[in-house]
């Protein structure tokens, strides 16, 4: 029974406490977005991005492991929508970009998160 969370403790772990937006209109080849604090690691807790791009993709992944939060493929799937995830970096991991919708095609960028 040691392993049964409440309520309360399952709400938090999706809470945030910051959130990083920009707007690129150019690709980005291993962009660091967000590094953490020394000693702590990134707790993804939700992400979005929107591109007027109609090929290519946009992938957010943490930049040591390659372990990816999200991709979106433009022109494949709708290309905007906010997904809910938890997803935690390694300790002292950045968080990195990479695209390939081409300059010119603008997409906007959305991660909240915790430093833990």
């Amino acid at each position: 029974m040691t392993n049964i969370k409440s309520q309360t403790d399952i709400a938090n772990r999706h809470d945030f406490q910051n959130s990083y937006t920009t707007e690129f209109d150019n690709n980005q080849t291993a962009a660091t977005i967000i590094t953490p604090t020394s000693g702590t690691y990134i707790s993804v807790k939700g992400i979005y991005i929107n591109t007027e791009g109609n090929s290519g993709y946009i992938r957010v992944y943490f930049g040591t492991s390659t372990d990816s939060v999200f991709t979106i493929y433009a022109g494949a799937t709708p290309a905007s929508g906010y997904i809910p995830v938890t997803i935690d970096g390694a300790l002292n991991e950045p968080l990195k970009v990479t695209s390939t919708v081409g300059n010119g095609s603008n997409y906007f960028l959305l991660v909240n998160y915790r430093e833990v």
